[in-house]
């Protein structure tokens, strides 16, 4: 099977660390063809002040960043495909509607680049996004399941992308309260599909926003763990700060574009 992946890079991007990352997360049987972007160069950093006659300088940097990348790539089997430039957002995500993933390097890509921007890209881009930690030290796995069809087609994407070691881990579904008897089935359906691939699943019943409930879980549990959720939730998560308080910083997030329902 092969996957089209796009990462995100900025210049402080270390090449071997980001790929090291990739190896180790996504399925490692499956072809990879990736491009990648400079974040930096289609959202300004926040107080960036950019130098004058540094053209030239940033040309060369540019053409050496790519052919470290491609080296570093080529070395792990991965096939690197091109440097994108991407003119504005509206081209990124005509670009994604042929990628399998969008992938952001660190958490503090929100405070980098703001976090109104970021949840932009996240809610217009048409392939789910991976938000990566600084570690990668999960030891669980959370979705935040609001009934909707984007969840059942991210864990789908989760199930074909990443490491199928990762099933093993424990699985919490955190589900709203049912308001109807479909909504009902639909957890129910759900759960059964997920009992497919996972052996340790529980599900809890949130009893106040989506964002609250996570962060008491994490740190009662002390887990650090693998974060599916739409964009809808993301959107509650960024307004309660959710990423930037502090073990939350390990949680690698898993998101999809959220659809109306």
């Amino acid at each position: 099977m092969k996957h089209k992946i796009l990462i995100a890079v900025d210049k402080h991007t270390s090449t071997e660390l980001l790929l090291t990352k990739v190896q180790t997360l996504l399925n490692e049987t499956h072809l990879k063809y990736i491009s990648v972007f400079l974040l930096d160069k289609l959202i300004q950093p926040k107080a960036v002040v950019t130098a004058r006659g540094r053209a030239d300088e940033e040309v060369l940097e540019r053409i050496e960043f790519e052919m470290q990348f491609e080296r570093e790539a080529t070395s792990r089997w991965m096939n690197f495909q091109s440097l994108k430039s991407f003119e504005d957002l509206d081209e990124l995500v005509s670009y994604s509607t042929v990628c399998d993933l969008l992938l952001l390097e660190h958490v503090d890509v929100f405070e980098r680049f703001g976090t109104k921007n970021i949840q932009t890209l996240i809610d217009r881009v048409h392939c789910p996004v991976v938000i990566l930690p600084n570690q990668l030290e999960h030891d669980s796995i959370v979705i935040v399941n609001d009934s909707s069809l984007d969840i059942v087609n991210l864990t789908k994407s989760f199930l074909n992308l990443f490491n199928p070691e990762l099933r093993k881990l424990p699985l919490s579904v955190f589900v709203d309260s049912p308001e109807t008897e479909s909504h009902i089935l639909n957890e129910r359906a759900f759960v059964d599909y997920l009992k497919l691939y996972f052996k340790n699943i529980g599900t809890q019943l949130m009893d106040c926003d989506a964002a609250s409930c996570i962060q008491d879980f994490i740190h009662k549990e002390g887990v650090k763990p693998i974060l599916l959720m739409n964009s809808r939730s993301m959107k509650m998560f960024n307004e309660s700060k959710f990423f930037k308080s502090g073990p939350i910083e390990n949680v690698i997030a898993f998101v999809i574009k959220g659809e109306d329902k």
